[in-house]
């Protein structure tokens, strides 16, 4: 008896039932409708920030939720998994490749629009201005992934300023270096996110007659341009030498599926299906000096992220593509690259996607805080924040001749 009672002392305390629950009804499973198929939302990237520059690289990662919304999780160094940022947030139609035409929308009414979109985006914001204060804008690297295909100027993202720490305003790609990430990107070799490394090598160059007047510019950095579309494609796959700038300078050509894309006379799927073996060797930079070169497709036939040419130059092996979103006149064009390799060249060290953000701030500053600025200059900064640097924000670009 004593045993028992032994073992009812040592015994741990019983869980008190409610009776109300145990004597409460199952109730009937609820049976809905099925909802409408969506497109396939990715899962969500988790990369590893701590292996390679950890303080300074942070990830935006932009997923569809239906065809109306998407959602926003960050991540940082401070934050390893990740975090959803505010609630899902509804589609704008701010599709710089739509707007920036002459039937579409003038400069100002767009940069408003920018302005107005942004200013609702509080959570955004405050994410933002806690990485520039961790971190500070001249070290920052931002990397967006977005497979949204919704078309979403990020760079032209509006954030305000702030007095403590000092924090300038103006719009996202004109603060600190902000490139894109592509799913067929993967980074470096190690499996880092993104590893600082130096496209070394000679410049490859395609200009279409029409875009003549860059050959100015790149005359400095090296050879002559090549004169036909399929021998840019030849010497991608069969150069002996190093690659280190690929610069493309010619018509382009946006359609609403793959097949319809064009850089020049050279269609997506090409560049899709050549081997490219010297691009996969060298790493190479690729700038895309071509309207629409640099926008992504959600073509509903894959439906599984967004595609172009600077994913398809990507996954051959590019470490970094600039390329305009939109249609940019032949003149600003020639310009806005020629101001990339200038920076390049006087600031070797400075990354791509700096000497990208470099080019930005300077209209920014003619525009930001204006009460009336210029039509010229309006233009010329939504021209100018169309180029979006894809791929490895930390490249640097050494050409082995010319200047």
């Amino acid at each position: 008896m004593s045993g028992i009672v032994t073992a009812i002392q040592d015994a741990p305390p019983a869980l008190e039932a409610d009776a109300r629950e145990a004597l409460r009804p199952t109730p009937e499973p609820i049976t809905t409708e099925p909802e409408p198929a969506e497109p396939e939302v990715l899962a969500q990237f988790v990369a590893d920030a701590t292996v390679r520059a950890a303080r300074s690289y942070a990830l935006l990662t932009v997923q569809r939720t239906d065809d109306a919304h998407f959602k926003l999780l960050g991540q940082h160094s401070e934050n390893e998994k990740g975090m959803q940022i505010g609630e899902q947030s509804g589609r704008p139609d701010l599709s710089l490749g739509k707007l920036a035409t002459p039937s579409g929308l003038s400069p100002e009414d767009l940069y408003d629009y920018m302005l107005e979109w942004s200013q609702g985006e509080d959570s955004l914001i405050d994410w933002l201005q806690h990485l520039r204060a961790t971190v500070g804008d001249h070290e920052l690297r931002l990397v967006i992934w977005d497979t949204t295909g919704f078309d979403i100027p990020w760079e032209l993202f509006y954030v305000p300023g702030a007095e403590a720490p000092q924090r300038e305003e103006g719009p996202l790609g004109a603060l600190f270096a902000v490139s894109r990430r592509v799913t067929a990107h993967q980074g470096a070799d190690d499996g880092s996110p993104y590893a600082e490394r130096t496209c070394r090598g000679r410049l490859l160059a395609f200009v279409d007659d029409e875009m003549a007047a860059d050959r100015q510019f790149l005359d400095r950095y090296g050879v002559g341009p090549i004169n036909r579309p399929n021998e840019l494609l030849d010497q991608l796959d069969k150069s002996a030498d190093p690659l280190g700038l690929v610069y493309v300078a010619c018509h382009g050509v946006y359609a609403d599926g793959l097949p319809g894309l064009r850089l020049g006379d050279v269609k997506y799927f090409q560049i899709t299906r050549y081997p490219l073996a010297a691009l996969t060797r060298s790493r190479a930079v690729v700038f895309l000096n071509a309207c629409h070169a640099g926008r992504l497709l959600w073509d509903s036939r894959i439906n599984r992220e967004a595609s172009g040419f600077a994913s398809a130059f990507l996954r051959k092996g590019a470490d970094v593509v600039i390329g305009p979103t939109g249609f940019v006149e032949t003149g600003l064009a020639g310009r806005i690259a020629a101001g990339v390799l200038d920076q390049v060249t006087r600031q070797p060290h400075q990354a791509l996607a700096s000497a990208l953000t470099q080019v930005r701030a300077e209209i920014a500053q003619r525009v930001v805080g204006k009460l009336e600025p210029t039509e010229a200059d309006l233009k010329e900064l939504v021209y100018t924040f169309m180029y979006v640097c894809y791929g490895n924000p930390y490249a640097t670009l050494e050409l082995t001749a010319g200047d």
